[in-house]
């Protein structure tokens, strides 16, 4: 398979033997769709019952407001994955997943994961729990990201937020995902603004950055 390396290093496969990954995926009949730059994968209010594993290019997911702006909620890559909360509450989609490249996707039916086939194979055991691993870490992220959209000030959601990605990271130097359009997207912010706080944080000396990586000083306090 073109795209192997990349599925073996999804945490939905990981501490399964690649030369099981084969046997399994013939198993969980699973589907592989291109789409083009800006195209939907997934719209609001449509139902799913897959889970998205991308073997090439980048999508974002948004959700749009009352007002129709539109608000970036992350960011996924080569070996991602997406939609696995709303595939296993097999309840309507609230956020649409666009291509901000040309993309290739693999789709695996949830209930092809949450159930065991008839060779009872101790792998598939795995997968039930990377599973579980994965929707869990997200509800972590997800809860990340309710503390910084609930600073009042843009300068402090840019730190909450930077300082949530250093803790991920296990380091205070680390790229992020968005450009700074994604980044204020991301936010809910508007990007003037949130450039221009960039730039007293950096002559500051709370951070440095250069495009999108980003260090956040140890000498400063960073109370948030």
């Amino acid at each position: 398979m073109e795209y192997y390396e990349i599925i073996a290093k999804s945490k939905l496969f990981e501490g399964i033997k690649k030369e099981n990954i084969t046997t399994l995926l013939n198993c969980l009949d699973y589907s592989v769709k291109s789409f083009k730059k800006n195209e939907f994968i997934l719209k609001q209010g449509n139902y799913f019952d897959s889970i998205g594993l991308i073997l090439s290019g980048n999508v974002i997911v948004t959700k749009d407001d009352y007002m129709g702006n539109k608000n970036v909620l992350s960011k996924f890559n080569p070996s991602d994955h997406f939609a696995e909360s709303f595939a296993a509450s097999k309840l309507p989609l609230t956020i649409d997943v666009i291509c901000s490249s040309d993309t290739i996707v693999l789709f695996i039916p949830i209930d092809k994961i949450s159930t065991l086939c008839n060779n009872t194979c101790s792998y598939h055991l795995t997968l039930i729990h990377n599973l579980m691993s994965i929707i869990a870490s997200k509800n972590i992220l997800l809860t990340n990201k309710i503390n910084q959209m609930s600073k009042r000030t843009t300068r402090d959601k840019l730190m909450a937020y930077l300082l949530d990605v250093s803790k991920l990271k296990n380091s205070y130097y680390f790229d992020i995902p968005y450009n700074r359009q994604q980044l204020a997207d991301y936010l809910s912010v508007d990007r003037s603004s949130m450039s221009n706080e960039l730039c007293k944080l950096r002559d500051e000396e709370y951070i440095k950055f250069n495009k999108n990586h980003f260090e956040i000083n140890l000498k400063k306090p960073h109370h948030i």
